[in-house]
């Protein structure tokens, strides 16, 4: 594979843009909803439902992170996997997330603020945390975002498995397709159809969601009891984030390995 890093961020980027766009209603739902009381939650989230101006609240910031934190992923998940022909795409995975949780976690703290609070614009949010917490309380929840990495792991290493087998010849899958696993360079080969990059970031981040559900919950300080309440939600939530960002993502690639005869 030998499109360049910034074709990686780029196809990143557009992939989590689309997906933030699409799906971040839901996002402020569950934002919200995970900020209630399981009594008192009910009439709030209707008077969301209700006003559409405020499911798009904070979607400046929601749209920055998505960008800068899929591109970034993705071009230095492609640029792990080129240093060592033999690295595994776990491996590349947590280092790729790992540079990504401390470059992204100021903004998503941002966001959320931006969500739970009203008029105020991401920029005053911003102003409102240095002032009152530092530059510390830019990285609040850095240490949980961290010990998620985890998460994006399991995703790319099944998501590449996945895209191996469907790549077998005659399209079926099996064996010569997971043999192909060992010399893969990077996702995005750029011919990857839309049918197969679908299908294996379905199923790579329900198998993601599934495996490392249970660390959420206790990250989220619920406790050990109920480590899999709501796993349903989740999944509903999550697979089509994961499904468009990869989609547009291969696509993009597909698109710029065709314009520079890659």
């Amino acid at each position: 594979m030998g499109l360049p890093p910034w074709a990686h961020a780029l196809a990143g980027a557009s992939g989590g843009v689309a997906a933030t766009a699409l799906l971040h209603p839901l996002d402020t739902l569950r934002t919200h909803r995970q900020s209630l009381a399981a009594a008192t939650a009910t009439a709030p989230l209707r008077s969301l439902v209700a006003s559409p101006a405020a499911l798009y609240r904070g979607i400046g910031p929601s749209l920055a992170g998505g960008g800068l934190s899929w591109g970034a992923y993705l071009s230095l998940y492609a640029a792990f996997r080129r240093l060592d022909g033999t690295l595994p795409a776990g491996a590349a995975a947590a280092l790729a997330g790992g540079g990504v949780a401390l470059l992204t976690t100021p903004v998503w703290v941002v966001k959320t603020r931006v969500q739970l609070g009203g008029g105020a614009s991401a920029l005053a949010v911003a102003r409102g945390v240095a002032a009152t917490d530092g530059w510390c309380g830019f990285y609040r929840g850095l240490g949980a975002n961290l010990l998620l990495v985890s998460h994006g792991v399991v995703q790319m290493a099944a998501y590449e498995a996945a895209k191996a087998w469907l790549a077998a010849p005659g399209g079926s899958g099996g064996a010569a397709g997971l043999a192909g696993l060992a010399t893969a360079g990077a996702p995005g080969g750029g011919g990857v159809s839309v049918r197969d990059s679908l299908l294996a970031s379905t199923v790579s981040k329900v198998a993601a969601s599934v495996a490392t559900y249970p660390l959420q919950v206790v990250v989220a300080a619920r406790g050990v009891r109920g480590l899999w309440a709501g796993l349903g939600a989740n999944l509903a939530r999550v697979t089509p984030a994961a499904a468009v960002t990869f989609v547009v993502y291969e696509q993009s690639l597909r698109l710029m390995a065709a314009v520079v005869g890659d």
